[in-house]
């Protein structure tokens, strides 16, 4: 099936594949305009995976909760749930840095068990995230044709 419109493909992405009107809406418009349709939409569609993520974090892990944010492409249309980089100096607070460990808490480790806190949010909301980025792109375009109105 040809990318057309908003649906999910894979295990862990979210890609445009089913809307056939919203595909065509989307491929009428400049690049531009198109990159200020969907990257607000991104960003509104990832917002319960973060939350999600945060929950699925065990209570142990506290720092990794905190680090679990969402980011946008500014110059294109993608965006990510991820652990921000560690940005800690002092050697004590090693233990604070969760981009060194969210691997590790991810896929487990011989003494610990896997959490999956992150594939498991996508996994538990990625129907909700394609239904909040269909509701946000058509929204967007609106707003677009009302201006040119």
């Amino acid at each position: 099936m040809a990318k057309t419109g908003i649906g999910v493909s894979g295990s862990r992405l979210i890609e445009l594949t089913g809307d056939k009107s919203l595909a065509r809406e989307l491929k009428k418009l400049p690049e531009r305009a198109s990159k200020k349709v969907l990257r607000p939409s991104i960003k509104f569609a990832l917002t319960p995976v973060v939350k999600q993520a945060k929950q699925n974090v065990p209570v142990e892990y506290g720092f990794l909760k905190q680090e679990i944010d969402k980011k946008v492409s500014a110059t294109k249309a993608w965006g990510k749930v991820y652990v921000k980089p560690a940005t800690y100096t002092n050697e004590k607070d090693l233990r604070k840095k969760p981009a060194n460990y969210a691997h590790l808490v991810e896929f487990g480790t011989k003494e610990v068990k896997a959490t999956n806190f992150m594939r498991g949010a996508l996994g538990q909301k990625k129907k909700e995230a394609v239904e909040r980025m269909a509701q946000k792109v058509r929204q967007n375009l609106n707003k677009l044709k009302a201006k040119d109105l």
